[in-house]
């Protein structure tokens, strides 16, 4: 029983855990006989198995606060550190988490098996983080704050609060809305689609916005900043018939205000973008889709990295087998380092998929993206990259199952 009694205070010095842990093997040793050796391996199991569960959850509820629902909590990070945070929802709804006070903050949300969800950087006052996200009753959601960079510290207040379902304006392909943004006001729009293709989502004006696009269950799947005109948000993303989607925007700084005009528009697959002179002959360019279904069974899924918290690293000049199950907007994700400022990159893809290729930097912020750059329907982004971590994301454009080669090149 001291060993035991040992073990319940194994949180609070590690030395003290391995000290514990040889006393004890020593003293197996010493008073067993070697008849009883059989028993003595049985026991120590049980205790190493008791020590290995005891111990984690110990230091797992050290490291992990418990951020309760409606209420503020104080928190400080050295350069580099970062906090955790559990939060359980009662409630089936929006839930917003963010940060408040003088620190540069950045927050991560993962699901009880730390699936990346959502995260941001500077969405709420000023440069502080937050995160709307839907949440379902009983669930339980881990959230990760840290500085913007690894140079920052300093405190900072974290809270997280219930948010009703925002009703949504329905937006037409084709047609603008027009409005107002005030002072931490978002606006929600819903599109429908009849048939396959390519959704663009896209704002005009002098106002810098921000687009969130979720699915009609609320999950999120894409966000942008700047990738339209000047300060204007644009995102094209795939899309099967009869989807339908969710639009946030927001204001990028949570403070700002301004006019904004949003448009959808929508892209069939097969539509022919080129409009020729039908009194001239003319000769319709043709790329023959070498598409073939895999021939025998896709292996498993064991990288399982369809998100960036998953990405699988790789080094420059490596060659890197994608396999694609063929899931709905699947895309999996690699990352690797430039070990240098201004290096020239080729990323592209060879194969028999239509590929599509997403370039992002290490806070997940969208550097370049490419569908047909490449040879056939390959993608090609070729990027001048300063030194950092930076992350890919393949995707198949008919989101079919296939296999593709990734390089990633230094020119």
């Amino acid at each position: 029983m001291q060993y035991i009694s040992w073990i319940t205070k194994a949180g609070q010095y590690q030395s003290e855990i391995i000290i514990t842990l040889t006393s004890f093997f020593l003293y197996v040793k010493i008073n067993y006989k070697r008849e009883l050796i059989i028993k003595k391996i049985s026991f120590n199991i049980i205790f190493l198995i008791l020590f290995h569960f005891s111990v984690a959850g110990l230091f797992a509820q050290e490291d992990v606060q418990e951020l309760r629902i409606g209420s503020s909590v104080e928190g400080y990070f050295e350069n580099g550190e970062e906090r955790w945070y559990s939060a359980r929802s009662a409630q089936t709804s929006f839930l917003v988490i963010e940060t408040t006070g003088g620190t540069d903050t950045y927050l991560e949300v993962y699901d009880a098996r730390n699936n990346l969800l959502m995260e941001n950087d500077d969405a709420g006052d000023g440069i502080n983080a937050r995160v709307d996200i839907y949440v379902t009753a009983g669930s339980v959601y881990n959230i990760k704050v840290r500085g913007y960079n690894d140079s920052i510290s300093g405190q900072y207040h974290i809270q997280a609060n219930y948010r009703s379902i925002p009703s949504a304006a329905e937006l037409r392909f084709g047609t603008f809305h027009a409005g107002r943004l005030s002072a931490g006001e978002d606006y929600w729009f819903n599109i429908r689609t009849a048939g396959n293709g390519i959704i663009t989502v896209e704002t005009f004006g002098n106002t810098d916005t921000y687009l969130d696009i979720y699915s009609n269950s609320y999950v999120f799947l894409y966000c942008d900043d700047d990738s339209g005109d000047d300060k204007n948000s644009r995102i094209e993303f795939n899309a099967s018939a009869g989807q339908s989607f969710f639009i946030r925007l927001r204001a990028f700084n949570r403070n700002a205000s301004g006019s904004f005009r949003i448009q959808a528009s929508f892209r069939d697959t097969y539509e022919t973008a080129q409009v020729f002179d039908v009194t001239e002959p003319f000769i319709v360019p043709y790329i023959e889709d070498t598409y073939v279904p895999p021939a025998e069974p896709l292996p498993p899924d064991t990288h399982k990295n369809t998100n960036r918290s998953r990405a699988v690293f790789h080094d420059p000049d490596e060659e890197i087998s994608v396999i694609m199950y063929g899931g709905l907007n699947e895309g999996r994700w690699y990352s690797f380092e430039a070990a240098e400022d201004d290096t020239d990159f080729i990323i592209y893809t060879r194969g028999n998929i239509n590929s599509f290729l997403y370039l992002y930097d290490s806070h997940g912020e969208q550097i370049s993206r490419d569908d047909n750059s490449g040879e056939g329907y390959n993608a090609l982004i070729s990027k001048t990259l300063d030194a950092g971590i930076y992350y890919i994301e393949v995707m198949e454009f008919f989101n079919r199952a296939g296999r593709c080669t990734l390089y990633i090149e230094k020119n």
